[in-house]
């Protein structure tokens, strides 16, 4: 297995297929907008949603570095990135079929380019650098998921 092939394995592992822990596209199709939207009252944490628009936030960003293409969100802390606007089962919808085409427009554009092209800066750190980081990045919040849907009795 080379260095390209060992990162995509890591990056579906992330999001689609099971090794360690049950990934991130397999948790949020259980999820209803009533959990989504949940958040535990004594405890200063983000609802499902509010850490599936962040994930998201960070994964068109890179989708955008990789295309070089001019990235249209802002957000003047990492904070602003788990905020949406009104929360809506519609949004909901949204958030979680974006993810699905931004996880395979990311996982395509890395296997159509050779294997240099991990270590391109796009715009000042390596492909490769960003993608493991996005990696780690979901895996820590589909726990962080995991934990809300527990403290709610919705976890199997």
């Amino acid at each position: 297995m080379n260095r390209k092939e060992l990162l995509l394995s890591a990056w579906d592992t992330a999001y689609d297929k099971e090794g360690w822990y049950v990934p991130l596209k397999k948790v949020l199709p259980r999820i209803s907008f009533e959990a989504a939207f949940w958040k535990p009252a004594q405890k200063d944490m983000h609802s499902v949603l509010e850490i599936a628009n962040h994930l998201l936030f960070y994964k068109e960003r890179f989708l955008c570095r990789l295309r070089e293409r001019p990235f249209k969100l802002t957000a003047g802390t990492n904070d602003d990135t788990f905020l949406y606007n009104e929360p809506t089962k519609a949004m909901w919808e949204v958030v979680r079929s974006r993810l699905d085409v931004v996880q395979a427009e990311i996982r395509q554009t890395i296997e159509q380019n050779e294997e240099a092209y991990l270590d391109q800066s796009k715009p000042k750190e390596a492909v490769v650098a960003q993608m493991m980081d996005l990696i780690m990045h979901d895996a820590y919040h589909t726990g962080q998921i995991v934990d809300l849907l527990k403290l709610q009795g919705k976890w199997e």
